[in-house]
């Protein structure tokens, strides 16, 4: 599959926006599009082919004696193919892909926002509902223009909450950025707001979480543009990608044959593309800036053995955490600077 989009009878589930590229292109034909200044929730729903519901049934197994039926654990399926979702347990609380429809319409309504995507993942396991926010952008540099995306996404397997974030779409590179500030969580990058799947679907909830978005929108840019102004030496960017990666202070490591400290593959491959080789270099420049588009790039399109992992670990895993540090590791240094 593409992207790990999930395909059914050669069919991706995926629309999007007219006139905007389609994220996952490669590999997907012909993807469904709508009008964004008419689109309802309705419309994408069977614009991307997200109409089914989830069933659930209680978990058989073959025992000694026969089959046998454990009532504490039930197997969630598709209604139109059957095929499975995920075994949870019998508290699990299904959130149908209606009800994120819904909930992403609620928001569309309540911000002034437009849709701008819909799609799900591995078979339908992982859904994800996408809008565009109202306002023309913003932008940390000159020409240098991100917008603003609110994403509700959640696994129907169990392995994600349901969970909404604010992010940032660089224009220069296509790239999807998830900046989000928690209270509890200072100068980090986190969801807006999570909910657990043992807790009865609240879209009430999660619609009053966006009213957060605005003061997250323009304290997340205050960040930004302070560190699009902090210039950083060689060796301050080597050290500040080593407190990212976890690794050692290129002081306290190893040399190698021409004497010099070791660097890993990774850290050669951010520094070229925060010498002028990432998209946008131009703009960012040798700043903290920079260096957080660099790790950026690198995480989204380069580290992973496939574009497929890459995608899936740039919305849910380890790639999303590592841009969490680099933000959060970039922010500390851009204050200390201040």
């Amino acid at each position: 599959m593409a992207h790990e989009l999930s395909n059914v009878n050669g069919r991706f589930e995926c629309a999007y926006a007219a006139g905007q590229p389609a994220p996952w292109h490669a590999g997907v034909t012909d993807p469904e599009y709508f009008d964004a200044s008419t689109a309802d929730g309705a419309t994408v729903a069977r614009a991307s082919g997200i109409e089914w519901e989830i069933m659930a049934s209680p978990v058989m197994y073959r025992g000694p004696e026969g089959y046998l039926t454990d009532e504490t654990l039930k197997m969630q399926f598709r209604s139109d193919n059957g095929a499975p979702l995920g075994v949870v347990g019998a508290a699990f609380q299904t959130t149908q892909p209606k009800n994120g429809f819904d909930t992403m319409q609620r928001i569309v309504d309540a911000t002034g926002a437009q849709w701008d995507a819909a799609f799900s993942l591995f078979g339908g396991r992982k859904l994800v509902f996408q809008a565009k926010l109202p306002a023309a952008g913003i932008q940390v540099k000159d020409g240098d223009v991100s917008h603003s995306y609110v994403t509700f996404a959640y696994a129907c397997d169990g392995t994600m909450p349901r969970s909404i974030w604010f992010s940032e779409v660089r224009a220069v590179c296509n790239n999807m950025l998830r900046y989000s500030f928690g209270a509890a969580q200072k100068d980090k990058m986190s969801r807006l707001f999570r909910q657990s799947h043992k807790t009865e679907f609240n879209p009430d909830a999660i619609v009053d979480a966006i009213g957060i978005i605005e003061e997250a929108r323009a304290e997340q840019l205050t960040v930004l543009q302070a560190m699009a102004r902090v210039e950083l030496e060689s060796k301050d960017s080597q050290e500040l990608l080593a407190r990212i990666l976890g690794k050692p202070s290129i002081g306290n490591r190893d040399k190698g044959d021409d004497g010099a400290p070791k660097i890993s593959k990774p850290e050669q491959e951010i520094l070229r593309l925060y010498a002028g080789d990432a998209r946008g270099a131009e703009m960012a420049g040798k700043t903290a800036y920079g260096l957080l588009n660099a790790v950026t790039e690198y995480t989204d399109h380069h580290y992973g053995r496939s574009a497929d992992a890459r995608i899936n670990s740039m919305l849910m895993g380890p790639n999303a955490q590592l841009k969490d540090k680099a933000f959060s590791v970039l922010a500390e240094h851009t204050r200390e600077c201040t």
